[in-house]
């Protein structure tokens, strides 16, 4: 399966690792860090592997960490230094992503957007001050709109993240990629739920 080349350029256009001024300044302010960077660069660099709803489906295991962003993470800027030590002490982890908190609340993840399937509703934080709206996430809602699912924009909780039926990701890396683990806590049985796919199935064959 191949994706259409409208949507390689979006991803194109939004590497993160084109952001970065200097990762040598990188490596030398966030211990851990150089393994990370490299791995990150070698992957951007090759031929993208997408995580595509087919037999190969994949669920990934995410960590939460303190949401330490400055003011306007909506704004994209060349301030991501948060996000790379977010993401490094997921790849120390053995995680995939790196799911954001602030209080108690869900912000988004370090390089992608959270969502969270509740008794059948689809819940992702509202586009704001607090979020990157990106350009996965734009396209599924209108999907979700389309097709008749309950869709709720709105903050949601740790505990509420925790005790989830279905918790996934969106970003124009990721597409839609379930998570199956949240720190030590399984989501629906450390299994992909049956709306996240439905839902990956649905985006994936809106862009080609």
């Amino acid at each position: 399966m191949k994706l259409s080349g409208s949507y390689q350029i979006n991803l194109e256009k939004q590497k993160v690792w084109e952001a970065l001024n200097d990762p040598e300044i990188l490596q030398k302010t966030i211990p851990g860090c150089e393994e990370f960077i490299k791995k990150s660069e070698t992957e951007f660099t090759a031929k993208k592997k997408f995580n595509l709803p087919n037999k190969s489906y994949k669920g990934y295991k995410a960590i939460t960490y303190p949401d330490i962003r400055w003011g306007r993470p909506d704004i994209k800027t060349t301030s991501l230094l948060a996000n790379i030590i977010a993401a490094t002490e997921a790849s120390k982890k053995g995680a995939y992503e790196t799911i954001f908190f602030k209080g108690k609340k869900i912000t988004e993840a370090a390089h992608s957007n959270v969502w969270i399937i509740k008794n059948n509703k689809i819940i992702t934080h509202p586009a704001n001050r607090e979020i990157l709206r990106g350009v996965t996430r734009t396209v599924l809602i209108n999907l979700i709109k389309n097709q008749g699912f309950k869709l709720i924009e709105k903050e949601f909780s740790l505990n509420e993240l925790f005790k989830a039926d279905e918790v996934f990701i969106t970003s124009s890396g990721s597409l839609v990629t379930p998570i199956i683990k949240v720190d030590q806590t399984k989501i629906n049985n450390g299994k992909i739920g049956p709306m996240t796919k439905a839902l990956a199935l649905n985006f994936y064959k809106s862009i080609n």
